[in-house]
């Protein structure tokens, strides 16, 4: 029986038939196989082309997941007799199933092994999945960190440059295309390259293809042969959606008129909207209140409905009670009264009765995407609102003895989230700096994370871009790369804390790909390799914002000095470089230093070397003229600071003393506010203490210092932003 065409309508679940026959048609090779229908019909010339030696004798069935560990596949010699043998076993173990093909493959010997699967994920589109394979290949998953067991490239990736930078960050890959002590390499990393690069053309090309995995491919020193195969159709399409009219997002983060609903004579979540609306600076006679039996309230005009509105506003914001809003849209939509609306409440898809409700809304959502209209962008619900600078709006329901509203000046950052407690909560611990935007999307039943990054990144004075995300929205991952890469490319950061990591994603078959492949594992490798930087701790994302806000517009590279007081910071410096370096000192610092050292009388205490340990004797202005010499160096890249302040050399301490308060001309917080304006590399202070020397911390962040709370946190994030 000959194998089946690439072109053959393939069934829900296959296996190797219809599977060997995709990869020939990808230049994919596979080992020399013939299937049969009846094992005992099987002749000697049949079984002539697969050469002599041994052959692997199997079961063809999609329906019997991990057969090497139920007995359905034998490996025998390539002796007619034996094959007939092996089949006989094989069809008595499996008598339930009614197996009507075999496959009988040669052996290709190796020693080795790789799993290269497709997955269709909602959120990315197909990727293709590379890790160690074979019978164990979730074994030795489990047993590893997730990036080292498993590459994830997009089917999308076509730089031949860039999947081959994915292949090589697996120590699988590496053992296998690098010469082991003294012995030849298993195979290339071309050959590998190849072989995935030809399933992504694959994956591309059958989109009908939900999981497609070759575990294992046999590595060679001629590249990889594939030996079984699984895969799996889609059932049905899902509609896609028509587009949204993502060019209004300018009508929401810079509107010229705001409409509001909920607002009451009290004070409830649309009258704190209202009042941190006209607080932001939004003009009172640009805002229309919906609030019928009232004139005015706060200054502003109120009309009975959404269809009273003299003219349809830029934004409309939606406080009502969830089981109100249906409603609220659906006058809108039929006036055409809002070209963007932020709702607030959530809740309204699970509450009881709503389905036709929410249901009938959508409907006519979709219905005014196909007007010449193209219908508003929604923002939320459950979310907690937007505040942009630029426009002048604060739709945050927070009140401002809670969350004090930044007086100083903008922050070159943009807060992306889908929590808006969790953005709420990075404001409050980041104080000192005052974003240019902050947004939050709640269920994002409508506008999504990679809608702002597009909108947001013609913004040039936004420099950075912070994003919590918890998922995506179908199809909106890969956009989110897409944005992502086009502000790295612009020479702007952003930061990615990736939430909802210990879900395994996937509800995939018996396919090992789909749990070494979970929805977070690919979000993870996909948006570090579109250029975010990723970080694992809510801590690491604050520490991130600073230090990228620090770099910004500074020279940097991975060689680093650092200054401390404290030995025990030194060795941590070391402990935790990644692929930073301690820098190495040029003659004019060490004489600088030397001489620096001598003047202060260090230097029977001090040696000059990196890390730097000026040892709690150091004075304020032996410390910052240590650290403004290392910053001198032109071989420094960055200069950690580490400042541990209990010492009584140091002024750390608020105080009616001027010689040893904080605040004082000559103390360091003040020679290090200076100094940071006058260094053109970034400059980073840890302080690690506890909160008698929260003063300490905001005064120096309030001067520009960027400041974060441990020396070993400043390398590990300053190792990430160079990464």
């Amino acid at each position: 029986m000959t194998l089946a065409t690439s072109a053959l309508a393939l069934p829900e679940r296959f296996c190797e038939p219809e599977g060997f026959a995709l990869l020939a048609s990808f230049g994919i090779p596979y080992a020399p196989t013939l299937v049969v229908t009846d094992i005992t019909r099987v002749t000697a010339d049949d079984l002539a082309p697969l050469g002599p030696g041994r052959v692997v004798v199997k079961i063809a069935d999609a329906r019997v997941a991990h057969r090497s560990d139920r007995g359905g596949v034998v490996i025998t010699d390539a002796h007619l007799e034996a094959v007939k043998r092996a089949g006989d076993e094989i069809a008595r173990r499996f008598a339930e199933v009614s197996p009507t093909r075999f496959v009988i493959s040669a052996f290709v010997p190796h020693a080795h092994e790789l799993l290269v699967g497709i997955r269709r994920t909602q959120d990315f589109g197909a990727v293709v999945t590379i890790a160690t394979g074979g019978i164990h290949a979730e074994t030795w998953a489990k047993a590893m960190r997730p990036e080292c067991a498993t590459a994830i490239v997009a089917a999308s990736e076509t730089s031949r440059d860039a999947v081959a930078s994915a292949l090589r960050a697996l120590p699988v890959v590496r053992f296998l295309t690098e010469p082991q002590r003294g012995a030849a390499a298993t195979t290339s990393l071309d050959a590998i390259v190849t072989t995935v690069m030809s399933m992504q053309a694959l994956a591309r090309e059958r989109d009908d293809i939900t999981d497609f995995e070759v575990n294992p491919f046999a590595v060679t020193p001629s590249g990889l042969v594939a030996l079984d195969v699984l895969g799996r159709t889609r059932v049905d399409a899902t509609p896609g959606e028509a587009p949204r009219p993502t060019e209004k997002l300018v009508h929401l983060l810079r509107p010229r008129t705001v409409g509001i609903v909920g607002v009451s004579s009290g004070m409830n979540v649309g009258r704190i909207i209202l009042q941190n609306m006209l607080g932001a600076g939004f003009a009172s006679d640009a805002i229309t209140v919906i609030k019928p039996g009232t004139d005015r309230i706060d200054g502003c005009r109120c009309v009975p409905s959404a269809a009273d509105l003299a003219a349809p506003v830029d934004l409309l914001v939606v406080a009502v009670a969830a089981a109100q809003v249906p409603q609220t849209i659906e006058q809108v939509l039929e006036h055409r009264a809002a070209e963007t609306i932020i709702v607030i409440p959530g809740g309204l898809e699970e509450k009881a009765g709503s389905d036709a409700l929410v249901t009938t809304m959508r409907a006519h959502l979709r219905a005014s995407r196909g007007t010449e209209w193209r219908g508003p962008l929604i923002n939320g619900g459950n979310c907690l609102g937007v505040r942009s600078r630029p426009g002048h709006i604060d739709t945050l329901f927070i009140p401002h003895e809670k969350l004090p509203v930044p007086t100083g000046p903008e922050s070159p950052l943009a807060i992306v989230s889908q929590s808006g407690a969790f953005a709420i909560a990075r404001l409050s611990k980041l104080a000192s700096l005052n974003p240019r935007y902050v947004v939050t999307l709640g269920n994002q039943s409508d506008l999504t994370i990679g809608d702002y990054l597009h909108g947001l990144a013609d913004d040039r004075s936004v420099r950075v871009f912070a994003v919590y995300v918890e998922g995506f929205r179908p199809g909106d991952g890969a956009r989110t790369c897409q944005a992502i890469a086009r502000i790295r490319q612009s020479g702007r950061r952003v930061i990615v804390y990736r939430a909802g990591r210990t879900a395994a994603g996937a509800q995939a078959s018996a396919s090992h790909t789909a749990s070494l492949a979970g929805d977070a594992l690919v979000s993870q490798q996909l948006l570090a390799r579109a250029g975010a930087t990723m970080a694992d701790t809510i801590d690491d994302f604050d520490d991130l914002i600073a230090l990228a806000l620090a770099c910004d517009g500074r020279a940097l590279n991975r060689a680093i000095a650092v200054v401390s007081n404290a030995g025990f910071e030194c060795v941590a410096a070391g402990d935790h470089l990644g692929a930073l370096s301690l820098a190495a000192f040029g003659r004019e610092t060490q004489q600088r230093l030397s001489a620096l050292f001598a003047a202060a009388r260090l230097d029977g205490l001090v040696d000059v070397h990196n890390p730097l340990d000026l040892t709690p004797m150091a004075g304020d202005e032996a410390f910052v003229a240590a650290v403004e010499a290392v910053a001198a160096d032109p071989g420094v890249g960055a200069v950690v600071v580490g400042l541990v302040p209990l010492t009584a050399a140091l002024c750390t301490l608020p105080s009616a003393d001027p010689q040893t308060d904080l605040g004082a001309a000559h103390g360091i917080a003040q020679r290090l506010s200076r100094l940071v304006r006058k260094v053109p590399l970034p400059l980073v202070v840890a302080i690690d203490s506890g909160a008698l020397y929260d003063p300490l911390a905001k005064f120096l962040t309030e001067s520009g210092v960027p400041v974060v709370r441990s020396l070993d946190r400043a390398v590990r994030g300053l190792d990430r932003l160079t990464a």
